[in-house]
């Protein structure tokens, strides 16, 4: 018996040696196959990331030229529609004036929603026979400069008519004596639609091949309607075209482009260096061989009936894949990471099995947790101490577009690019402190737009107690911002719009009042003038009289349209004797301390304006300087004219390359401070005492500088004197204009109906009515006049009103008569005739007249009224 227990034992003792050499083979070469297998992991790995790097790249690239293509080809669409606009503007009137051009150029405000468009414009098509009327009706129009250029007879011509920015340069270019611009008016008589010329040198001739200027035509037919389209097929009158800055086209195509590519555009569909328009720095390099791009590829593209061919060519094979580093990290950490696992398989062979055991219920927990996490609408994302993402919720998906498979493993600032709203380092210091944070950050989606988000960041820290990783929840804010700011922007627009109007309000009752007073002095000083001997004392008295209220009353019209309540009246304007007359209404009041020294050479120069906005210029200028002589000093004052070859910076911006009249304004005084400088021309901004300065003088200068095509420059020295440069657009020659005495046009004994509140306006009224020929039958009431109307409707042939009136203002007066009468001609007056107020003429069939009232202003009045009574149309 214990025989065979003997061998029992001995059998199982021999049995486990046995199992025990199997074992040992087994953990032994467990860690080789670890090492094999890691090591060929990380060479996938390395190969899988490269692949899908470079597949990454190709595609974004791809992307990108097709993105960049169509917003290329968006924006070139909106200059068509600009110049259609344009082209209705010409079709909604028969008659489109200078004016109108302006106005409406500037309500396209194209500065703003189309910064590449250089000039807008209209060229008339004309035939040889018709280019001597076409010249001198151009030059009546106050262009007596203009002509049609180049020199020469040819069969047609299509000159520039009207042209914004002005510039008196191009006025009367013939477009079909370039080939450029020839071909794209021929193309667009052609098709009758939208050209495209080829780079255009006319217009800035010293440009680089490379900043070229192309010119977008648009046919103007006669007609509208079905006549228009009737009419495809006859001549146009003229083509509306543009002047398009090609760099600036490129720029606005793609100015929100984070991506380096580099762009050519060739005209026409073989690339070569002679049909090249543009190419950016990345192009310029590729182009030259100075690198050579990962990728390329070309597009064409058609615009305005022309062809262009874009040639995209990507960075430099390290620069146009950056992903390819995680390849290269993949390797470089695989490597180590092999031999470590071999080391720890090695050493904890016997240990796997727990291992295994351990990592699946960790591996469960942790799916557990993020199955909880991926519950909330919130982003959630977990970072390492290398800002490295190691986790990714399904709300982050959601709001930024990236899955957690393209997520984790990529930088938060790789893939979100954070703009944070305080500096990094005041919040690491807090998360130091506090292990929290909390604030705004702005990320930018997978699609590029971006996203304001309520940030809360909560530490995890390590054994050791550094920081090891950062657990990051989001709160999409970016609807509510936005609500916040539009009603921040809403309440900001009403408040000034509150301001303007009641500015515009205040000027408006003063105007009225303050006209209703000069009425009153230049009607009776019109009178005495009539009674006076000529050239006597008391001529020159009642002349200086009448001198000074012209000017108060011109004024009045300034305040208007200083605070937009009226339209100054432009138009060429003699300059220099504007600022000799000014100087010499100057030298009466200049203190006995300060000299004036001046050198007007500016002769027949003329500037495009209203003559009372020159005098103001130079009013507050000269009167700027004389104040800051207080201990006196001179005053010197020069006018002549300037060419600019190139553009030219000023304090209020830059100037366009033309002929500009140049005053220049200086004074001995002490200067202006470095610090103040930035503010001196901020409207009510003063440094003189209290009483002395309203701070509206230099704010007025720069203000009508600006709105004339001008500019103001300062050049100032402490303790040397300050110099005010003030340069505006020349507009040709305008001949000083002599006054000639005017013969009044008289009435016939007609009846003349005059209404007002004021008597003494009533009473000096029925005196220059009558002195004019006619009967004039006053009222200080409007509800009287109505009565004395409605009694004898015939006896009146013309009513002539005031606007502002208590109880029935004079256009209710005039609804009420044309019940009675439609045919009596009625002219409603005021001090303070704003657009309102022609409005409310144009419902009754009414004329306006500004007060004061002059003589002859009421004579032609009423001359004009009787015409159209009786049938016949006045053009004066």
């Amino acid at each position: 018996m214990h025989s065979n227990a003997a061998k029992t034992v001995q059998s199982q003792s021999g049995a486990t040696d046995a199992a025990r050499p199997r074992a040992e083979l087994h953990s032994s070469v467990l860690p080789f196959l670890v090492l094999i297998v890691s090591i060929a992991a990380t060479l996938v790995t390395w190969y899988v990331l490269r692949t899908q790097a470079e597949a990454n790249a190709a595609a974004e690239f791809d992307n990108y030229t097709r993105q960049t293509a169509q917003t290329m080809s968006t924006r070139l669409q909106s200059y068509e529609e600009s110049l259609q606009a344009v082209v209705a503007l010409f079709a909604a009137s028969s008659i489109v004036t200078r004016e109108d051009w302006r106005r409406f150029v500037d309500r396209l405000e194209l500065g703003r929603d189309h910064p590449a468009v250089e000039m807008l414009g209209f060229a008339r098509h004309l035939g040889t026979d018709q280019r001597a009327l076409h010249e001198r009706d151009m030059q009546a129009q106050g262009l007596p400069e203009y002509r049609i250029w180049p020199a020469g007879t040819r069969s047609d011509y299509v000159a520039v008519t009207f042209i914004e920015p002005f510039s008196a340069r191009l006025l009367g270019y013939d477009m079909l004596s370039d080939p450029a611009s020839r071909q794209a008016v021929e193309q667009a008589r052609a098709s009758g639609s939208v050209s495209l010329s080829s780079p255009w040198t006319v217009a800035a001739p010293a440009r680089p091949k490379l900043q070229a200027t192309l010119l977008m035509f648009e046919p103007l037919s006669p007609g509208e309607g079905a006549q228009r389209a009737a009419a495809h097929d006859r001549a146009p009158i003229g083509y509306v075209f543009a002047a398009l800055d090609c760099d600036q086209v490129m720029a606005d195509t793609y100015r929100d482009s984070l991506v380096d590519v580099g762009l050519a555009v060739y005209d026409g569909t073989r690339p070569s260096p002679d049909s090249l328009l543009y190419a950016n720095t990345r192009a310029r390099d590729a182009l030259a061989g100075r690198s050579k791009p990962a990728f390329e590829g070309r597009m064409q593209l058609t615009v305005a009936g022309r062809e262009w061919t874009l040639r995209f060519l990507s960075a430099p094979y390290d620069q146009a894949v950056p992903e390819r580093h995680m390849s290269l990290v993949a390797l470089a950490a695989g490597l180590p990471l092999s031999l470590l696992l071999f080391g720890i398989a090695w050493s904890q062979a016997t240990m796997r099995t727990r291992a295994v055991q351990i990592a699946k219920e960790m591996t469960k927990s942790l799916h557990a947790q993020a199955g909880l996490l991926n519950l909330t609408h919130d982003t959630v994302f977990l970072r390492d101490r290398n800002n490295t993402i190691r986790y990714w919720n399904r709300g982050a998906s959601d709001t930024y577009g990236y899955s957690a498979e393209e997520a984790i493993g990529r930088t938060v600032d790789e893939l979100l690019h954070t703009r944070f709203a305080l500096p990094l380092d005041q919040i690491w210091r807090e998360l130091e402190d506090t292990d929290r944070w909390e604030g705004e950050l702005v990320h930018t989606r997978r699609d590029g737009s971006e996203v304001v988000v309520a940030s809360r960041w909560a530490v995890q820290r390590d054994a050791r107690g550094a920081i090891e990783a950062i657990l990051e929840t989001n709160n999409d804010v970016t609807e509510h911002r936005r609500a916040e700011q539009e009603r921040r922007r809403l309440e900001a627009g009403l408040l000034q719009a509150s301001k303007l109007e009641a500015m515009g309000t205040l000027a408006g009752g003063i105007a009225h009042d303050f006209n209703n007073i000069l009425g009153a002095i230049l009607g009776y000083g019109e009178l005495a003038e009539s009674e006076v001997a000529a050239g006597s004392a008391l001529g020159r008295y009642v002349d200086n009289i009448m001198s000074a209220g012209h000017r108060a009353k011109s004024l009045v019209a300034r305040i208007l349209a200083f605070s937009r309540s009226g339209i100054a009246q432009l138009r060429p304007v003699h300059v220099q004797s504007v600022v000799a007359e000014t100087l010499d209404l100057l030298s009466a009041s200049l203190p006995d301390e300060v000299h004036v020294e001046s050198n007007l050479a500016a002769d027949d120069a003329a500037v495009m304006a209203d003559p009372t906005q020159i005098h103001q210029i130079v009013l507050n200028l000269c009167m700027n300087a004389i104040q800051a002589m207080k201990s006196g000093g001179t005053l010197f004052v020069r006018l002549d004219v300037v060419a600019l070859p190139t553009p030219l910076t000023l304090v209020t911006g830059p100037l366009s390359p033309g002929d500009y009249v140049h005053l220049s304004v200086s004074d001995t005084g002490p200067g202006i401070e470095a610090s103040l400088r930035d503010r001196i021309f901020d409207p009510f901004f003063t440094t003189k005492g209290f009483g002395v300065g309203t701070g509206l003088g230099l704010s007025l200068v720069h203000g009508i500088a600006t709105d004339l095509g001008g500019g103001v420059d300062m050049q100032s020295e402490v303790g040397r004197g300050t110099t005010f440069d003030v340069h505006l657009p020349c507009c040709g020659r305008a001949p000083q204009v002599e006054q000639q005495p005017q013969v009044l046009p008289q009435g016939n004994g007609e009846t003349i109906m005059l209404v007002d509140d004021e008597e003494p306006l009533v009473r000096l009224g029925e005196e220059i009515i009558a002195k004019l020929g006619y009967e004039p039958v006053g009222f200080v009431s409007s509800a009287e006049a109505l009565q004395a109307f409605q009694a004898d409707p015939q006896r009146f042939d013309v009513v002539l009103s005031d606007e502002t009136m208590p109880g029935m203002t004079g256009s209710q007066l005039a609804e009420r008569i044309r019940v009675m009468s439609p045919d009596v001609p009625i002219i409603l007056m005021s001090g303070y005739a704003a657009a309102p107020l022609a409005a409310r003429a144009f419902a009754v069939d009414a004329d306006v007249l500004n007060k004061p009232l002059l003589a002859h202003d009421m004579a032609r009045s009423l001359e004009s009224a009787l015409r159209r009574r009786s049938g016949v149309r006045s053009f004066n």
